[in-house]
Order: structure tokens, then sequence, then C-alpha cells
């Protein structure tokens, strides 16, 4: 159907919280509706209409449609539909203060588009100020974290010593980079996140997120530093000089 997470999921729901509630209402009034959400055309209205009926028809409802859990899960959602407008505002107004620079710079980075480029800007500040990608894997908390005791010093997970935000933000660029890969716009960030993962049979996702958020640190640093637009091919010829 729609994305879980996603304005159009929350209003459908809305709209329809109950099995009973699409029973009662004409096919072509749902399909109506659907057609009304943003980026649903005629098509996928009637296939998430049809659904909808299909599952209503088979579903075994606990609670009536007029009963409080139905009120209760339509104040819950107005309250998410809510935060997401503002949400939303926030962002515009973040694009407005954003350098427009850095943000085209990020922007050229395959699978980062415009919300996550704000986010990025928002938790790391001006990237300038740094003198090495270090110093701001250092700030985001995914330097790693070492024990020394005696003659004795291990290297740990990760420190944590940043923003837990910037964090899940770079975390999301990554899974947003493998998917672009997988769309057919390649990088290199990419690639070293899929040699990471074949470099051992154990090698969890997290781990070799991890592994590549650093790698995207230093890409967005070099980037922002050198005023340049990301290049996949110009990113390949830099891995093999580096090898």
């Amino acid at each position: 159907m729609a994305n879980p997470r996603g304005k159009n999921y929350w209003s459908i729901v809305l709209r329809f919280p109950h099995p009973n509630i699409v029973l009662e209402t004409k096919e072509a009034d749902i399909i109506d509706f659907l057609k009304g959400l943003t980026g649903i055309g005629k098509k996928r209205a009637n296939d998430i209409a049809q659904s909808l009926i299909r599952l209503a028809k088979v579903a075994c409802p606990a609670v009536k449609k007029n009963s409080a859990h139905i009120r209760g899960l339509k104040m819950a959602i107005n309250n998410i539909l809510s935060a997401e407008e503002e949400c939303q505002t926030a962002l515009q107004e973040m694009a407005k203060l954003a350098p427009k620079r850095d943000l085209e710079i990020l922007k050229s980075i395959p699978g980062i588009a415009e919300n996550t480029a704000l986010r990025i800007i928002s938790e790391l500040g001006d990237i300038r100020r740094f003198n090495n990608p270090n110093q701001l894997n250092a700030f985001v908390g995914v330097d790693p974290q070492v024990y020394e005791s005696g003659n004795l010093t291990a290297h740990l997970s990760i420190s944590k010593r940043g923003t837990a935000i910037g964090r899940k933000v770079l975390y999301l660029a990554i899974n947003q980079i493998q998917s672009a890969k997988k769309a057919g716009n390649p990088c290199h960030i990419a690639d070293y996140y899929e040699k990471r993962k074949r470099s051992s049979e154990t090698a969890s996702h997290k781990k070799a997120a991890i592994a590549s958020i650093h790698k995207l640190l230093r890409t967005i640093f070099a980037l922002i530093k050198n005023n340049q637009l990301y290049s996949y091919d110009v990113a390949k010829h830099n891995q093999r000089l580096l090898s």
C-alpha cells in the first residue's frame, strides 16, 4: 500500500480506521479519496482500494467502528499528521538558513536528497571548522573508543561521545546511498559498504554501516573543504591512488 511512515499512509488509516467503514463506503468514493492524495494516480488508487476492500472482508475487528479505541486511534493519527506538518515547516526554514553551496555539495552525493542534506548540515554545522576528518568523526561520536590499562591497549566500540541524532542521520544516509546504487546511481561509499560486507561472512549490517559512515564523513569533509561536487569517477580514481 503506502509508506507505513508517510503522510499518505496515515491519511488512509485516518479515513478508514475500521474495516466496516471500508465496506460501507462505495468503491468509487474510496478511489476518489485516494486519488486526492499526493502522488497517487488512478491506477494506484484503484489497486489500493481493491486491497482495502479485500482486507476488510476477511478482517475480524475486536472493537466497533464507533468505539473509544477507534476515537483514540484517530486522535493519535491527527497528532502524527500535525507533527509531520511541523517537521516540513522546520525543514523549509532550515533550507532558507543552510549555506546554499554546502547543500548543493551534499545533494550531489548519490542517495542524499535535500531533507537528508539539511539534517546533516543541522547536526554537523560548518564542516570548515574541523582541521581533519578525524575531528569530524570524534564530533559525531563514531571514532573508536580506546581502553588502556597497564600494557594493554584495546579498541572497543565507537565512543558515542557526539550527537546521537547525527549518527542516526548518517546511518540513514548510508541506507539511502545503498538504495541509490541499486537504482543505478553508483557511489564509492556503497562499493565500500559491500566490500566490508563481503570481507566477513559474519559482518553485520551495523558494523559495515559504521565503517561506511567514516568513509562518508571523509568524503563530505573533502568535498566541502575543496568546494567540489561529488563525482564517482573522481572518487574511484582517488581510491586507486590511496590503495
